[in-house]
């Protein structure tokens, strides 16, 4: 079991870079945290036949149904367009999802997933570590956990929205 560090050991602050701040240890620290979740879960979903990126647009077209058009997909999985079509084209080579014209002319398509595509999502579904491995925290810690990443992130986005500061402008 991990320890937890106190803060008269400022060291334990700097395990993973060491010679570097207590904040860029903790930036690292999500960073590390972020990658091991996510490869346990790539491992899992490997297993089923897809990639990850297959996997997530799957699961995303089954919760919007309907409104599962290429733009919606790319705004709800941060990717670009073109991206996403790259993704889509691979996906119906691998008969997983196909393309159906919604409008006349066929300009807005609509993705639809495969009996195939229905199966491996089913097939990923079935276990989920990213479940497990939160729930290895308690309600209190998931709690605090959650209200300190917001806080985070909002102090982050108010920094990543403001023009940066060069020496000059000092």
């Amino acid at each position: 079991m991990t320890q937890v560090p106190t803060e008269e050991d400022d060291f334990s602050f700097r395990k993973y870079i060491p010679f570097s701040s207590r904040a860029y240890n903790l930036f690292m620290l999500m960073h590390l945290t972020h990658i091991d979740i996510y490869r346990a879960r790539h491992r899992e979903v490997r297993a089923c036949g897809l990639t990850y990126p297959e996997f997530g647009l799957l699961d995303l077209v089954d919760r919007l149904e309907e409104s599962a058009v290429p733009a919606e997909l790319a705004r709800w999985l941060m990717r670009t367009p073109p991206a996403i079509s790259g993704l889509l084209d691979r996906m119906e080579r691998k008969g997983l999802v196909v393309r159906e014209a919604r409008t006349v002319g066929n300009r807005l398509k609509r993705v639809v997933m495969t009996d195939d595509g229905r199966a491996a999502l089913a097939r990923a579904r079935e276990h989920d570590i990213i479940d497990s491995i939160v729930e290895s925290i308690s309600e209190d810690d998931f709690r605090k956990l959650w209200s300190v990443l917001e806080r985070l992130k909002d102090a982050a986005l108010q920094h990543s929205v403001r023009p940066a500061r060069t020496p000059a402008s000092t």
